[in-house]
């Protein structure tokens, strides 16, 4: 609707003032065409025909925006009208300011406010606004803090609230919440007319959730409320959103409730932020729970929530349900967008619901929704998936007609699926004319190709596109060909995986012919391109190479650098050839090489590490004589490898030294020594040097308090450890998972409690936990797992969450190795004792941040099972529902395990069939331990039966499961039905691994068949998998103790007429054998061939001889 027209324009019929400037509706830019007409009209008449500066400004300010260029045009037009036509006053420079910064061209902006200052304007904070955005978009927000706090004053303006947020967001956008906050300090302690508001605390709270630190976050949110400043819907999504995000859904509720409560109406934002928080939780009922509150509290859901809610159903093979919200959410007079629509296809195309997913396109396109880039690579996606490539390349070529270009997805999904489907050349062809496109390939879309090629069988092709790749600057690193190898092998083509093995060791190889290559079109390797690939010859430990192309240098007149030299001198040293890198010392100081204290570092590392500490305190001795300037990090090498050697006072010799020779020490040095100290008992001594630390201006860091805490905690010293806890806190340092842990442990002894009070007080809460444990259970010792899950409950809000809660899950274990009596009792039941333990956590104030999850109570059963006690492992299980906790395959796979461990086939059957009314399909783990539990009671036909089960739920039978049935068919004597089976795993493309053929050649020998199991050991040779003394030692003991000597002697033959060199295991375990047996000869003949070979007995070796010669009395032989 247009603005009412002034009385006074209208009176004179005159052309129209901005009055008449209608807002831009989107009609047929009408609007804007609107305000360009009486701009011009307004200038033309000018000041003396009644037209003022204000009404100039109104319509200037509609043209800017819908089109900030057009805006400059205008103020130039007015400009060069001159002071007869109309001046421009502030608001005009503004207006030009804020369309200079909208077009991204600060300088020009600038430019205009310079000319404000020149013309004598007095500038307000709302002039310097659309600059201080436009520094903080380009990420130069320390230029903004610059004019805010400084150039402004200059030019005696003061900012205001606005200029301040503008720099809090500024700062927060650049991950420096921290510096926003030290800003936010400031304004309110210059007790100015601006102080902070909502939208600073607001701002900063946001930027400390975005770099994941909840604690400063949580801090801030409540130093606002402290100064009385309320928060609002913004304040509160903001929170909202970073506890969805942690799957804190009962804090997010809570902080909603309490949202209310304070008169703060929850939006739309809001309720999505927890909707989506239950859906990436997994708690899909609450999720429609939220939706429909949302209705009854008279909040609209909009395309987000439905969204997000089909996304979970979509992610979770839902579809059906989600078309249901989908099509409630058009019912509702909502209109989906290409979001939406590319949601609901991507689930179709993930379930194969192809005709589903064209009814909807069409839908998506009569609705007059335009296919994105996104919808078509779901398409093709689909269509390659299900091998119709062609169509794929139809639906590829249509993309085209709709006048969108292929982008780098595009194309690497559909030569993907030509790569998969057998079309290598059509992928080939393709990549091409992506190229002749302008769209250039990624490492995916290169790995794609070369794992088709190998695939295919065409190696020199392979390899000519890793030489392509390195062209075009993308680097085919370890992760490139071990996602080729990966993939092959999955397929279970290990011939082809070796060979792209061998092609990744030989990329240093080729790397060789590029510089062959260079010399030959006549370009000259300098000292960098040696370097280069000297440097990764050393990284791969190919020394003799890296020294052949060190030689190669001098002989192409190319002369080493130091850099040359360090790097040849680290390699030698890393792998142990101390004497070469000694050579290369000797050669630099004979050529007059000056030295760089990084070499002379690089030398006394190599010593020091490949124990020469001698020969690198005489070196250190020199250099302190020579010309050559030491930095403390010299010092800090030999300080530490002269305690570690125990050399104590020379350490404490170089330590005193270090000033002596104008050096400071620092955090390393104080912490080698101070740890010294500390072993040695003089705490006195190491506290007196912790204090001189900052004196001398060095300021302790993380890991050096960690490592004195450590220390201190080693030695019992608790009541020190608490200072230095402290300290940890103070700096907001984190608490490393090595120290969290013996701190624990500590706790958890009980041996220490009287010195906790030493601690920090968000440490006792472990302590309290347990002492009143003792008065509020009648069964202490039956609950300690459970108070470990109130005490995983019950961390204190300081703690670092996502380095502490894995950390407590790590060392359940170790707390529940102490429980003595069973959970069986009334009183004792999980669930009693974690509501006593909770009322513990509210006595002592402890706040729950966090509820005991799905993982939590897996890792208590699976302990329980691992123990032989699955009824109590089921009793969690149970107790596990009862919570609203939806078990996942790993806590059915784990209690499973447990009752076929011990045999309890008809409890296992009974979980499984709840598994499956649960809509959790067995994978192949269940199968697996399903298969060994009949095995294991000797059912192989019930084994068996489950095998073929398995093929009839669509899970292709892996290595692992053919392994299981060969394992038992072959120790119950059934070798000829193992043979059957194996060749079946071949037919199928599963390929066996070692473990697979050491049962079967296992069961081969038992049964004589000594001609087949050598063959299958030929077979495995010809496959490229190792045969190594490991591999025939597993047989050979197997054989051993079953008493099957004579079977081990010829294993043994075979394995050495194959190339196997013996060692002492192996001769170990066939005289073992032979004691077991009573054939002392052959035992000791044993014994003089081990010696005659070179190979040196060890002392298990002579332990069993005298086993062997006690058990027949042979005593004398003993004593020899």
């Amino acid at each position: 609707m247009a603005r009412r027209v002034p009385a006074r324009a209208r009176s004179v019929g005159g052309p129209r003032s901005e009055g008449g400037v209608r807002p831009n509706t989107g009609a047929a830019g009408g609007g804007a065409e609107d305000a360009l007409h009486v701009f011009d009209e307004l200038l033309q008449q000018g000041r003396g025909g009644g037209a003022s500066i204000r009404s100039l400004n109104r319509a200037l300010a509609a043209v800017a925006r819908d089109s900030p260029a057009a805006a400059v045009s205008r103020f130039n037009r007015m400009a060069r009208a001159g002071a007869g036509k109309i001046t421009p006053d502030l608001c005009t420079y503004a207006i030009l300011i804020g369309c200079c910064c909208r077009a991204s061209r600060l300088d020009l902006g600038f430019a205009a406010l310079g000319n404000v200052v020149k013309k004598g304007f007095r500038v307000d904070a709302i002039t310097f606004t659309p600059l201080l955005k436009g520094l903080c978009a380009d990420k130069r927000t320390s230029d903004a803090m610059d004019i805010v706090l400084r150039r402004m004053t200059e030019l005696g303006c003061i900012p205001n609230p606005f200029s301040y947020n503008i720099l809090l967001k500024g700062l927060c956008d650049e991950n420096r919440s921290q510096e926003a906050l030290e800003l936010l300090h400031m304004m309110a302690d210059d007790g100015g007319d601006v102080s902070p508001d909502v939208v600073s605390y607001t701002t900063i709270i946001d930027g400390f959730f975005k770099e994941g630190d909840s604690d400063k976050a949580y801090s801030t949110y409540h130093e606002m409320l402290d100064q009385r400043i309320l928060p609002d819907v913004v304040t509160y999504n903001t929170i909202v959103a970073a506890l969805c995000k942690a799957q804190a859904m009962d804090k997010a509720v809570e902080l909603l409730n309490r949202m209310v409560k304070n008169g703060v109406t929850p939006d739309c934002i809001t309720y999505n932020s927890i909707l989506h928080g239950y859906c990436s939780s997994g708690q899909s009922k609450e999720a429609i729970g939220i939706l429909k509150k949302m209705g009854s509290d008279g909040v609209e859901p909009d395309v987000v929530t439905y969204s997000s809610l089909m996304d979970y159903l979509c992610k979770n093979g839902r579809c059906t349900e989600a078309r249901k919200i989908f099509d409630s959410m058009v019912k509702r007079g909502l209109k989906p967008d290409v979001t939406t629509y590319g949601t609901l296809l991507h689930g179709y195309a993930t379930e194969g619901a192809l005709a589903e997913m064209h009814d909807l396109l069409d839908l998506m396109v009569r609705n007059g929704n335009q296919l994105n880039h996104h919808v078509f690579n779901i398409l093709i996606s689909a269509c390659a998936k299900h091998q119709n490539v062609d169509v794929a390349m139809l639906v590829f070529s249509k993309m085209r007609q709709k006048g969108l270009t292929p982008d780098v997805v595009t194309y690497g999904t559909l030569i993907d699926g030509l790569c998969k489907s057998g079309r290598v050349d059509d992928a080939m062809l393709n990549l091409e004319q992506m190229i002749s496109e302008g769209v250039t390939p990624d490492n995916v879309i290169f790995n794609t190709l070369i794992h088709g090629l190998c695939t295919s069988g065409k190696w020199e092709k392979a390899e000519e596109l890793i030489f392509e790749m390195i062209n075009r600057g993308i680097c085919p690193n370890t992760i490139s060909f071990t996602s080729i190898i990966d993939n092959l092998s999955k397929e279970g083509r290990f011939i082809e995986s070796e060979k792209i093995f061998g092609l990744m060791g030989r990329k240093m190889d080729e790397a060789m012919k590029l510089l062959s290559g260079m010399v030959s079109v006549g370009v000259k390797p300098d000292t960098v391109t040696y370097n280069t690939l000297i440097d990764g010859y050393c990284k791969i430990s190919r020394m003799e190479d890296a020294l052949s192309l060190f030689r190669e240098m001098g002989c192409n007149g190319v002369s080493p650098s130091i850099i040359t030299y360090n790097i040849i001198m680290q390699g030698l040293f890393q792998t142990g050839q101390t004497g070469a890198a000694k050579e290369i010392y000797v050669r630099i100081i004979k050529r007059g090489i000056q030295l760089e204290i990084s070499t002379c570092n690089i030398i006394l590392q190599g010593l020091c590490k490949n124990s020469l500490t001698e020969e690198a305190l005489w070196m250190f001795q020199n250099l302190c004589l020579m010309d050559v300037k030491l930095e403390t990090s010299t010092f800090n090498i030999m300080i530490g490898s002269l305690l570690r050697g125990g050399r104590k006072d020379e350490a404490k010799e170089l330590f005193a030294a270090l000033s002596a020779n104008g050096l400071t020490p620092d955090v390393v040095t104080y912490t080698l020594m101070i740890e010294n100290l500390i072993e040695d008992g003089l705490l006195e001594e190491s506290d007196n040097l912790f204090l001189s630390v900052q004196k001398n201006g060095c300021v302790p860091n993380s890991r050096m308090l960690n490592c004195i805490v450590r220390k201190l905690l080693h030695k019992g010293e608790l009541g020190r450890a608490g200072v230095y806890l402290s300290k940890i806190d103070q700096s907001n340092f984190p608490l490393e998972a090595s120290t969290a842990e013996l701190l624990i442990l500590l706790v958890s002894g009980g041996k220490y409690n009287q010195h906790m009070k030493a601690l920090p007080e968000k440490y006792h809460s472990f302590v309290k936990t347990r002492v009143s444990a003792s008065h509020l259970l009648p069964a202490k010792q039956a609950c300690r797992g459970t108070l470990l899950l109130h005490q995983i409950r019950t961390v204190h809000r300081h703690h670092h969450r996502r380095r502490m809660l894995p950390m407590f899950r790590a060392h359940m274990v170790f707390h529940l190795e102490v429980i003595q009596e069973p959970l069986t009792h009334s009183h004792t039941h999980p669930m009693a004792c974690h509501r006593n333990s909770l009322r513990m956590g509210e006595r002592f104030g402890c706040l729950p941040i966090f509820e005991p999850d799905a993982i939590t109570y897996t890792s208590l059963m699976d302990y329980l099972c691992n123990n032989g006690r699955c009824t109590e492992a089921r009793t969690i299980f149970d107790s596990l529902v009862k919570k609203g906790l939806k078990p996942d395959i790993t806590a059915y796979s784990t209690l499973l395990h447990g009752y076929a461990t011990k045999g309890a086939l008809v409890e296992m059957h009974a979980l499984l069939d709840l598994m499956v009314q649960n809509s959790i399909h067995p994978n192949h783990y269940i199968f697996n331990i399903l298969i060994c539990a009949y095995a294991k009671q000797e059912k192989i036909d019930e084994a068996m039966l489950v095998f073929s089960k398995m093929r009839q739920q669509g899970l292709n039978t892996d290595a692992v499961n053919y392994r299981t049935v060969i394992d038992v068919l072959c120790k119950l004597g059934r070798v000829y039905d193992a043979v059957l089976t194996f060749k079946q795993m071949i037919n199928e493309g599963v390929s066996p691994n070692a473990i697979v053929y050491s049962s079967l050649i296992h069961g081969l020998c038992t049964c004589d068949k000594w001609e087949k199991a050598e063959e299958l050991i030929l077979e495995m040779l010809d496959r490229g998998i190792c045969l190594d003394t490991i591999f025939f030692n597993s047989i050979i003991d197997s054989h051993c103790k079953e008493g099957r000597v004579i079977d081990s002697e010829k294993l043994f033959d075979l394995m050495v007429r194959i190339g196997v060199k013996p060692d002492v295991i192996n001769y170990n375990a066939l005289i073992n054998g032979c004691c077991l047996a009573g054939k002392m000869d052959e035992a000791t003949k044993l014994l003089a061939s081990m010696v005659f070979v070179g190979m040196k007995p060890n002392c298990v070796t002579y332990n069993t001889l005298i086993n062997g010669y006690c058990k027949i009395k042979l005593v004398g032989w003993r004593m020899r």
